[in-house]
Order: structure tokens, then sequence, then C-alpha cells
């Protein structure tokens, strides 16, 4: 099927019905949020349209955002994996005691890491911090 490019005009104008068809899956698996930014038409250009989305979509009750990541089986294993991840970064900054880095330390490091291209990490005991 041939790709067709509409005016802005013409997102205005067509029918609600189209409009839903065209927009449906823009947040994939739920043509409710098209629904919910048609109240927002005329658009004035294309970013309108995406700020009508995002709009529609901050407004969601939390449960409502849940229900749309229900969805997406694979993204909830994937977001959980990278929670688990930065549990375990947490805990190895405080085993590390990269937590009590100062704001000078930090950027001495990342200076250290641009300059020599590799990474540069800092080890410390909370007493050695403290003194």
């Amino acid at each position: 099927m041939p790709m067709t490019i509409l005016t802005i005009q013409e997102v205005n104008n067509i029918i609600s019905e189209h409009f839903i068809k065209i927009f449906g899956n823009v947040v994939e698996h739920y043509p409710a949020a098209a629904i919910g930014i048609l109240r927002y038409r005329p658009f004035k250009n294309a970013g309108d349209i995406s700020v009508a989305f995002n709009k529609f979509l901050d407004k969601l009750s939390l449960r409502e955002k849940q229900n749309i990541l229900q969805l997406y089986p694979d993204l909830v294993a994937k977001l959980a994996d990278l929670s688990k991840f930065m549990l375990h970064i947490e805990q190895y900054q405080r085993i590390s005691g990269a937590d009590l880095l100062t704001i000078e330390d930090k950027q001495k490091l990342g200076q250290l890491n641009k300059r020599y291209k590799i990474p540069h990490i800092a080890f410390s005991t909370a007493s050695e911090k403290k003194h």
C-alpha cells in the first residue's frame, strides 16, 4: 500500500473514523490514544499532534499507563531486567564507596575517562572518605 502524505489541513478535516485508522497505532495496540487527541484539533503542525499525544498520555492514571505497558510483555520484562540492573549498580556503589564520591571526584574520573579513553574506577571505603 503506497504511503499518502496528508497536509495538516487534511489531517484536521478528515472524519474521526479515518483519523483513528491513520493515527490509531501511534501508541501501538492502543487506538484510544488517537480517539483521545481528537479534541485537540485543529493542529497547527505535526509537532502539535505529538504534543497532543503526550498530553493525552500524561493525563492517564497510573493504572491506565500500567494497562498500556501490559500490552508489551517484552517491554515489561526488559524494564524488570533494567530495574534489577540498577539495583545491582546501587549496591556496587555502596560497597565500593562510589556513592561517597564528591562532585570533584566524579569530575576528575570523567576527565580521566575522556583523556585515556578507558574507564577509571575509584574504590574507597567509607572510613577513607570520612578522613
